[in-house]
Order: C-alpha cells, then sequence, then structure tokens
C-alpha cells in the first residue's frame, strides 16, 4: 500500500521519476551489464511513477515496484558513480512503499 497521503504521491512521484530519468542518462553513457534489463526496469518504474502522478495509485503494484528498484540497485553492483543517485532514489521509494 501506498503509505503517503494523496497530495504529495504525485509530488513524491515527479522527485522520483526526475531521479529515474538521470539515473537512466548517467547509465547509458555507461558501460553496464545486462543492459536490457536495466533499461527495462527502469523503464517500469518511471511508468509506475507516471501512473501515480495521474492520480492512478491502485495501478501500481508496491511489491512489484520495490522489486523492480532491487534489481536495478543489483545490477548496479555498488558502482561509485551512481551512488548518490541510488541512494536518493532508495529512500525515496522506501518513504513511498512503506
Amino acid at each position: 500500500m501506498i503509505s503517503i497521503e494523496a497530495g504529495t504521491t504525485a509530488d513524491s512521484a515527479t522527485e522520483l521519476l526526475v531521479l529515474l530519468d538521470r539515473l537512466r542518462a548517467q547509465t547509458g553513457r555507461e558501460d553496464v551489464p545486462k543492459r536490457e534489463v536495466l533499461d527495462g526496469n527502469l523503464a517500469l518504474l518511471a511508468e509506475d511513477m507516471r501512473a501515480l502522478q495521474r492520480g492512478l495509485p491502485d495501478t501500481v503494484h508496491p511489491e512489484l515496484t520495490v522489486s523492480r528498484w532491487s534489481k536495478v540497485q543489483s545490477l548496479l553492483g555498488g558502482r561509485a558513480r551512481f551512488a548518490p543517485l541510488v541512494s536518493a532514489i532508495s529512500s525515496r521509494i522506501e518513504h513511498l512503499f512503506r
């Protein structure tokens, strides 16, 4: 279940979408293993955030969103270059999907 109040969910989704787009751009310039899987998961996460922006939280499945993000984290393998963005996204996802 999405834990934040409806009024702030769209704002949080917008912030996350910006961060996800930034991460996608940064990883696009790097040689990252399993590129298709990474890009696919980032695209699905972005779709989830767009649904929240449109006020459609029932179409977002928190367990899938968290699972997708966990997959992205594992694919990036703790690369220091992405650490600040990964940390920022992780804290927002944790806050949004408690």
